[in-house]
């Protein structure tokens, strides 16, 4: 590796390494996993990383698919319990949600205009460990994928009867990011992707 020995002097291509030589690196994080985080500086103590935020300037709306869309989680998932995992808007109108119940059950959820779903699919059994979901929504053509497995797809035609304008990640529960309980990514496209396209991204 070419390293600058003094001062002002230009890099050169070649180093000869001795006993008495120093090498400082700067900025460097090693991490666990393939998403990278935000830098965490430090100096001679261990520090802690501040909450990440979220922040967008004009109409979240246009971040949002509002016709078709996919949502695309990457976390850890060891605690029982039924919870949100991510939702347009935490309520039951005009709402696209990816949650489990309390058998820890992984569900994608489509609300339109009242409290009961338009769609919903339910993978069959118990799925906790390393998850990487993504749920991809459009009328009549909707599909759910876990860790490169196709779940359920959806035929069901839906139009919602309002713009899709919050973006909600539960706080509280299943996401509050004590030990293992981490989102490694959440990306959001504005289109459906391809059944194809859902399984590379969630395969393992």
């Amino acid at each position: 590796m070419p390293l600058i020995e003094t001062s002002g002097a230009t890099r050169i291509p070649t180093f000869t390494g001795t006993t008495t030589d120093v090498l400082y690196g700067w900025g460097a994080q090693t991490e666990i996993g393939s998403i990278a985080t935000s830098y965490i500086p430090t100096t001679t103590a261990a520090a802690t990383r501040s909450a990440e935020v979220l922040t967008l300037s004009g109409a979240v709306s246009g971040c949002i698919g509002q016709t078709e869309g996919t949502i695309y989680l990457e976390t850890d998932a060891l605690v029982s319990g039924a919870s949100d995992l991510f939702c347009f808007a935490r309520a039951t109108t005009n709402t696209v949600s990816i949650s489990k119940n309390s058998s820890n059950i992984i569900q994608a959820t489509v609300y339109t205009s009242g409290p009961s779903f338009a769609l919903n699919i339910a993978a069959s059994g118990t799925v906790l460990g390393n998850l990487k979901i993504a749920f991809a929504y459009k009328t009549g053509d909707s599909a759910l994928y876990i860790n490169g497995v196709p779940i359920g797809t959806s035929p069901t035609a839906f139009s919602f009867t309002a713009a899709l304008t919050q973006i909600n990640i539960n706080p509280t529960g299943f996401f509050e990011g004590r030990g293992n309980q981490r989102i490694s990514a959440l990306p959001l496209y504005t289109t459906r992707l391809t059944n194809a396209e859902l399984a590379a991204l969630t395969t393992l």
